[in-house]
């Protein structure tokens, strides 16, 4: 509700773990975007997990250790982007840039600068 109020609906991104929650918001709120977070336990793959979900998110957004250049360029096909969480090595984050994500989360972003 206080998104829609403050009109800032296309600056805002709802991610979660919960493939619920981003059901509730892609069907009641269409134009927010969505990030599915997906943890390195989860062994169903990427195709399962967007069949799973029932629409393509905005945003993909697996553990770290999941990405390689086939998790990339599955979600590119689909156009959606892939952020992967959480990196705060300095090499990783330089090896997933040169794989191709989208962006990185990071408990330290002065990192991805580098």
């Amino acid at each position: 509700k206080i998104i829609k109020e403050k009109n800032i609906e296309r600056k805002v991104i709802i991610q979660s773990f919960d493939r619920r929650t981003l059901q509730v918001l892609h069907i009641n709120y269409p134009n927010i975007k969505t990030a599915l977070l997906v943890e390195a336990l989860d062994k169903n793959s990427f195709r399962k997990q967007l069949k799973d979900l029932g629409f393509s998110p905005s945003i993909y957004s697996p553990n770290d250790a999941l990405v390689n250049p086939n998790l990339i360029k599955a979600c590119h096909q689909k156009s959606i982007k892939i952020i992967p969480w959480t990196v705060n090595n300095v090499q990783k984050i330089f090896d997933l840039k040169a794989m191709g994500v989208d962006g990185i989360i990071t408990d330290y972003p002065i990192l991805v600068e580098k």
